[in-house]
């Protein structure tokens, strides 16, 4: 029969103590354990002083005994314990670190910042701020609902484009309003809009043709 392995004692410990509903104690278990977690230590928090070693292994028993028994059918045992180790390495480092020292590593070639092409103009910038900044009794602030929204300038100009529909649909007849609409409103296509209105689509396209010139001369 072969050894028993420390995925086993964990998967065993997760299952008692769910049964039990009590602190799970076995000397076994918590021996190999600890090893395996301080082993993960020594490597990754080698700076940090031995008390706050055991420090993060109480935490990671602790966050292991949170889970439950079905937590196993997607991950052994080993890997729960080893996320729960690095969660307490985490935890610990964030109490602990010195002010102004990060709690986890940065990339060793971070990623440059990227902005989208149609966004480039809307980067706000010192006279973007200054237009911003309102001064009133508690002093100066940011007013962020001042500061220029692609999305919002997007909506704005649909709303300004939808009254110059309404206003040029006026000066069409119903069939080639209601056609129009569904084109360039709710975007079907002019197959649909025909049948819709009960025309071909080769008169409706006669009747679009006509409607654009006359838009034309009107304007």
């Amino acid at each position: 029969m072969g050894s028993v392995t420390l995925n086993d004692l964990i998967e065993l410990a997760i299952h008692q103590k769910n049964r039990n509903r009590k602190t799970y104690n076995q000397q076994r278990f918590g021996t190999q354990a600890q090893r395996y977690c301080q082993t993960i230590t020594n490597r990754f928090c080698a700076g940090l002083p031995e008390d706050l070693h055991l420090d993060i292994c109480q935490e990671a028993f602790t966050k292991l005994f949170e889970y439950e028994p079905k937590a196993l059918k997607h991950s052994s045992g080993t890997t729960l314990f080893r996320r729960c180790i690095f969660g307490a390495i985490r935890a610990i480092y964030a109490v602990y670190a010195a002010p102004g020292l990060r709690t986890r590593k940065s990339r060793t070639n971070p990623q440059p910042h990227r902005v989208a092409a149609e966004h480039i103009g809307c980067i706000v910038d010192s006279d973007a701020l200054a237009r911003c900044t309102v001064v009133d009794s508690d002093g100066a602030h940011i007013d962020f609902d001042l500061i220029p929204s692609p999305a919002a300038a997007i909506e704005t100009k649909r709303m300004e484009d939808r009254f110059d529909i309404d206003k040029y649909l006026t000066m069409a007849s119903p069939a080639v309003a209601r056609a129009l609409y569904l084109i360039c409103v709710d975007g079907e296509r002019i197959d649909f809009a025909a049948a819709d209105v009960g025309i071909s689509r080769f008169a409706l396209n006669r009747h679009l043709a006509a409607f654009s010139s006359l838009c034309r001369n009107a304007a």
